[in-house]
């Protein structure tokens, strides 16, 4: 168990790794079904690992995202399976982000608790075809009536969109000086007017399911506004990206952790050659360093703003999560061990984690190494 957890972290993490032995582990279909099964979401929630950040008053736990963080790392390294613990993390994360202050009570209400007892799963949609998720690109629009909006449009990429009983829907409402205006709407799958487009098959990743949604003159009542209007983008796409970067870290360190496991298991030859325990301590050297950054980073989230701080060190894990994939390949070339089908599968995982927002991520270390040459850090 890592050190410097609280009493509550060490319950949680003790509790993500029973879960994990008793739902994941034995679950050899896992990676060939296209969507978390129903019977691991009810699971989740009877094992008190939904709503972890959620008040109690809405049925959760009333923890933080390091809590979260924590528990992905420990689902992920003990269940050996990031596609499951990925479908499950994005639902709690929007979890969170219904628990801030401009989402109003009677959303609150509505969503969050069935979100905690496990009756429902959300998905935030904001990429387009042809135009992923930049600002001036997004096409739909919403258009207010007497009664509410009408959304048209086209989304995909939706993680957990063909399962998905709710959507955070980006959309244009407006333009100001020649920029669109984009605010955030919750709307029902069952809403009239939205249908889903055929699932994604994804390499990696199976079981979390990825697809579309098409919205066709699709109605939603007046209260269906998150936030405020024409801040949608600010206030909930780009934090939701955000703080999406920093929690993944939790999932690059539980891969790491369950393909460190893998190596060692086999332990005798491992204990006979000295070059292959020096190889291990490294490996071990990139974890450990990535799970403290992993937990720092998640610690520093919960208020409105996404610290910089965090952002970084996002971008720092994902390069320690790429030279431990270096540092293993290459101890595995000279000692094949033998789980290789096993660590082969994480490390398809693990790029896939390493590829989302990858243009994003481009962006910001473009930016920071443009503010040293500036001399403006």
């Amino acid at each position: 168990m890592p050190v410097g957890l609280s009493l509550k972290q060490r319950e949680l993490h003790g509790r993500a790794v029973r879960f994990a032995a008793d739902f994941l582990v034995s679950r050899e279909d896992l990676r060939r079904v296209d969507a978390t099964p129903s019977d691991i979401w009810k699971a989740f929630a009877d094992n008190g690992l939904l709503g972890l950040t959620s008040s109690r008053k809405f049925g959760g736990l009333g923890g933080n995202l390091l809590d979260l963080a924590v528990v992905a790392d420990a689902l992920t390294r003990h269940g050996g399976n990031p596609g499951v613990v990925l479908s499950w993390l994005l639902n709690e994360m929007i979890a969170n982000v219904l628990t801030v202050e401009s989402t109003s009570a009677r959303q609150k209400t509505r969503y969050l608790t069935r979100m905690a007892s496990g009756g429902l799963i959300a998905a935030i949609a904001v990429s387009e075809p042809g135009t992923g998720a930049w600002r001036d690109r997004l096409a739909t629009r919403a258009e207010r009536r007497s009664d509410g909006f009408v959304l048209c449009g086209e989304k995909t990429f939706v993680t957990n969109g063909p399962v998905a009983d709710l959507f955070i829907v980006i959309a244009v409402t407006g333009n100001r000086d020649g920029k669109n205006e984009l605010s955030a709407f919750l709307v029902p799958a069952d809403s009239p007017g939205l249908t889903r487009t055929k699932p994604l098959s994804l390499p990696f990743l199976r079981p979390c399911p990825h697809g579309g949604i098409l919205l066709d003159d699709c109605v939603v009542p007046g209260d269906s506004l998150l936030g405020r209007a024409g801040r949608g983008y600010e206030e909930v796409a780009v934090r939701f990206r955000a703080v999406e970067d920093v929690m993944l870290m939790a999932l690059f360190t539980g891969v790491m952790s369950a393909q460190l496991d893998l190596v060692v298991a086999d332990s005798a030859r491992a204990q006979a050659e000295e070059n292959i325990v020096i190889e291990l301590g490294k490996l071990r050297i990139l974890r450990d360093a990535a799970r403290s950054l992993a937990y720092s980073g998640a610690a520093m989230l919960g208020g409105r703003e996404v610290p910089a701080e965090a952002l970084a060190i996002s971008l720092a894990c994902r390069g320690l999560a790429e030279k431990f994939q270096a540092v293993l390949q290459q101890l595995l070339e000279r000692f094949p061990g033998k789980g290789q089908t096993d660590l082969s599968l994480l490390a398809s995982d693990l790029a896939g984690l390493l590829s989302i927002a990858k243009p994003i991520v481009a962006q910001r270390q473009r930016r920071l190494g443009a503010e040293l040459i500036k001399g403006e850090k």
